[in-house]
């Protein structure tokens, strides 16, 4: 799958076409080098590098890593918007422990939640101790002394700015390991991120995955693509711009209503799909293209057929076909059973034995489950045969 982003316009001009059959540009002393032709370059490159890819996985798989994990045993801790009259930055505190100046209380921090007009910045959590934080008290980052503590913040509280309670709640995140997926013909790095779905909500639902966006990086955007060259006429100087591919963790919501819809983004992967803090789709391993129909086709070729899912059995229990015949006459042979079920273990035209497997006799009346009649070449007033099967 090509790229979205355009590269065939000013200043770039890459008009690379597959289609011409040129897999090499050959550059020769006393000629300029056009920028077209370097973009083309790394395009005809990649090109290549797309087949292969292609061939090993279908896009948007995982190649290496990216596990993820849902967490709902996580807390919550609501702070207020300032401390000492400075704006609370939540995500400073991100990977760090802290404390509760009075509860005494020990959290990792794993995610947090920037403020905005109607909710407070939030912290998530998980204990390392007994000790739970209180309403309304300081929390900062825990050193080892004697270096000083240099983050800090306040829960809210009844008492405090925004005249809130129970700074404490559960709630859920959903976090993925470091991991390379396979993006449009590219093997894209997405670097390990957690995703809060609920402040205090334990059972969450939506769809989680990885939203794809293509931007094209300038000097302005990160000045360290201006030359390095000290010493040289063009040191610090505005070069090539770069294409950056980023990979984000993000939720969706479930579109019960058009679930065709809600699957149709191109730029997104969906990964985990969770309704009430259940997992029910959750992508672990890769997913692989040709190559998958190729092993497919070999172990079909090998081993024939295989159900992913069950066979539904029903078990019964079986106590077979006993009993004996009562006289034999014109108009049939009775046979008594004992403890049988006839009604659902024999059925009109069934055949079975009298006494050996040379007398057969055929089922024509079923009266209930332990009396039938049959007829066979019994002689006439025979009786007291034991079914043979």
């Amino acid at each position: 799958m090509p790229l979205s982003t355009n590269f065939n316009v000013t200043p770039y001009y890459d008009d690379f076409d597959e289609s011409k059959g040129y897999y090499r540009i050959l550059f020769k002393p006393g000629y300029g080098i056009q920028a077209r032709e370097l973009t083309q370059l790394q395009t005809a490159l990649q090109n290549q590098i797309d087949k292969i890819g292609a061939h090993n996985f279908k896009n948007g798989s995982k190649v290496l890593g990216g596990d993820i994990t849902l967490d709902t045993d996580v807390h919550s801790l609501q702070l207020e918007m300032q401390y000492l009259g400075e704006n609370i930055n939540a995500a400073s505190f991100v990977g760090k422990t802290v404390v509760g100046v009075t509860s005494n209380a020990r959290a990792r921090v794993v995610a947090s939640q920037a403020p905005t007009s109607l909710l407070q910045p939030i912290l998530m959590f998980h204990y390392l101790g007994g000790d739970t934080f209180a309403d309304g008290e300081i929390v900062q980052n825990e050193v080892v002394p004697p270096v000083e503590p240099d983050t800090f913040a306040t829960t809210i509280s009844l008492d405090g700015p925004s005249a809130m309670a129970n700074a404490v709640a559960n709630g859920s995140v959903v976090s993925m390991d470091t991991g390379i997926y396979f993006i449009d013909g590219h093997f894209v790095l997405c670097p390990a991120n957690t995703l809060i779905l609920d402040t205090a909500n334990t059972a969450p639902s939506g769809r989680i995955g990885l939203e794809i966006t293509e931007t094209i990086k300038t000097s302005d955007d990160d000045n360290s693509l201006l030359d390095p060259a000290d010493g040289s006429f063009n040191y610090a100087a505005p070069g090539a711009t770069r294409l950056d591919i980023a990979l984000s963790l993000v939720k969706k919501e479930i579109n019960v209503a058009d679930p065709i819809s809600q699957v149709a983004d191109p730029n997104f992967i969906q990964l985990l799909k969770i309704i009430e803090g259940i997992k029910h789709e959750n992508v672990k391993y890769p997913l692989y293209n040709a190559i998958e129909k190729t092993l497919t086709k070999k172990s079909h070729q090998k081993s024939g057929d295989f159900t992913s899912t069950p066979f539904d059995l029903k078990l019964s229990p079986h106590r077979g076909i006993s009993g004996k015949t009562a006289n034999s006459g014109l108009d049939g042979t009775t046979l008594y059973g004992n403890n049988t079920r006839f009604t659902t273990e024999l059925s009109i035209g069934d055949k079975i034995y009298l006494g050996s497997n040379l007398t057969c006799a055929e089922v024509t009346a079923i009266a209930n489950n332990s009396r039938l009649t049959l007829t066979s070449s019994l002689t006439s007033a025979t009786e007291g045969l034991i079914i043979y099967n």
